[in-house]
């Protein structure tokens, strides 16, 4: 949908995730509206008050007030163009008071900004800011008082103390003692010494290489945030001592202090770094914040996901054969490291700029070379439903098999964007062939899944023996 026209069921469908905490959906919304939000705000802000206040100031802090919340379900849409409205509302009650700080205290332009260069380098990212500050004020904000969280939300939607007392039935002089508890809380809170420092005993148990050294945060300028999940956030970046572009995966703030969730993601930087194939993301290796909390830094690759190019169309036979060709080649390889994905899925598959196809998140992978005891014991099984084998979701331990069985889900979907169980409609006789080989390799016994060696096999063969149908017009 164009962010400057109505609003569609899918805008609505996108705030209703955003409210139950799904990333993915928080990213969406933010790159849709993002632009247009400090357009708007740049052009309100004028020439006059510009060099006194930032349209992106304002736009960054609208943001925070509206993830957080939105999360708690407070907002609903039920007319076109509300979700717009609501981001526009917000950002001007931002302005507005940023504006009547600014002119109340008259400050000088020149002691508040420098043109030196460095000054402006130095500046921090503004999705950084957005990510950082709504994860920590979401943390202070959950050890609050219901009544006083309540307070605190209202003033970030943009509510008045009056407003805030008739919505929650108080007088004004009560709702404006609760925020003045709420306001001293967070502020104790954010001020405690951090205590996400991963102890040593976490790291003796995942079994850490000690002869690499951890990355420095400080070797890293993090620019966009270009995906998130459940764990962690993904963020483009520049590596200062090399200038090169990398991804920057970092681990939620509210994971840093569990052990488990530590332990598998000091899994996936092992994992990643004993693995070399041009079709499996490079990492360079796992590194620490100054506060404790934990980062891996991997190759940037400047292209989208199957999942978005999904979203716009259908693969053709011949494109789709290349491509699975191409990935069960790489994750071929995985398993000859020992290894076993666990969650391929079109969202864990990039596309380079060249088309080759690269697998990534390798966060619920699988060690075959450690006793299964000992790894239900490090890290518990995951992956995303539908694409999760049948044995897997009965509690075996995940074999190479697991991942044919993804491999075939995933091949359907990407000719079909339907799911392989689904009764399929009229079919060409090369989809038909397709089909049959999807089902085979997704067949609910392991032992009947082929290797994927023989996957590729039958892919090479279908492609020489289809070659005079493979360019079907799919819209059909």
């Amino acid at each position: 949908m164009n962010a400057t026209g109505p609003q569609s069921p899918r805008s609505a469908e996108l705030l209703n995730r955003v409210a139950r905490g799904d990333g993915a959906a928080e990213v969406v919304v933010y790159e849709r509206y993002s632009a247009r939000l400090l357009a708007l705000a740049e052009q309100r802000l004028g020439n006059k008050f510009r060099a006194r206040a930032s349209a992106e100031d304002v736009t960054q802090s609208a943001w925070r007030s509206f993830f957080l919340h939105s999360r708690g379900g407070r907002f609903e849409t039920s007319q076109a163009g509300d979700l717009w409205r609501l981001l526009a509302k917000i950002t001007m009650h931002k302005l507005g008071r940023q504006l009547e700080r600014h002119t109340a205290a008259k400050r000088d332009v020149r002691q508040e900004f420098s043109t030196e260069p460095a000054a402006m380098v130095e500046r921090q990212p503004a999705v950084v800011d957005v990510v950082a500050a709504a994860e920590l004020l979401q943390l202070a904000l959950a050890d609050l008082p219901t009544a006083q969280r309540g307070v605190i939300e209202g003033v970030l939607a943009g509510l008045s103390l009056e407003q805030l007392a008739t919505q929650s039935g108080r007088s004004v002089r009560t709702a404006r003692r609760l925020l003045q508890q709420a306001r001293q809380t967070i502020e104790d809170r954010l001020q405690q010494p951090s205590q996400d420092i991963v102890p040593k005993t976490v790291w003796d148990r995942v079994g850490t290489d000690n002869t690499r050294p951890l990355l420095h945060s400080d070797d890293y300028r993090l620019h966009q945030m270009i995906g998130a999940g459940a764990m962690g956030r993904v963020f483009r970046a520049t590596e200062l001592s090399t200038q090169r572009t990398v991804a920057v995966k970092a681990l939620r703030k509210h994971w840093q202090s569990d052990v488990r969730a530590v332990e598998r993601f000091v899994h996936e930087a092992q994992t990643l770094l004993a693995i070399e194939h041009p079709g499996v993301t490079a990492v360079t290796g796992l590194g620490q914040f100054p506060a404790g909390g934990l980062f891996l830094v991997c190759e940037y690759v400047d292209g989208p996901n199957l999942q978005t190019r999904l979203a716009e169309r259908r693969f053709a036979l011949a494109r789709a054969a290349e491509l699975m060709n191409l990935t069960a080649q790489a994750v071929e390889h995985v398993h000859r490291c020992g290894v076993v994905h666990c969650d391929l899925k079109p969202a864990n598959i990039l596309l380079r700029p060249s088309g080759e196809p690269v697998v990534t998140d390798f966060g619920f992978a699988w060690s075959l070379r450690q006793d299964p005891a000992a790894a239900l014991s490090v890290k518990s099984i995951g992956g995303t439903s539908g694409y999760v084998a049948p044995e897997v979701l009965a509690g075996q331990p995940p074999s190479p098999a697991a991942d044919v069985y993804a491999v075939g889900v995933l091949a359907w979907q990407l000719v079909s964007a339907s799911d392989l169980w689904q009764k399929p409609g009229n079919l060409s006789a090369p989809m038909r062939t397709w089909r049959q080989m999807c089902l085979k390799w997704a067949d609910a016994a392991p032992d009947n899944r082929p290797a994927l060696s023989d996957v590729c096999r039958d892919l090479a063969r279908f492609s020489n023996r289809e070659a005079d149908c493979l360019e079907v017009d799919l819209a059909d």
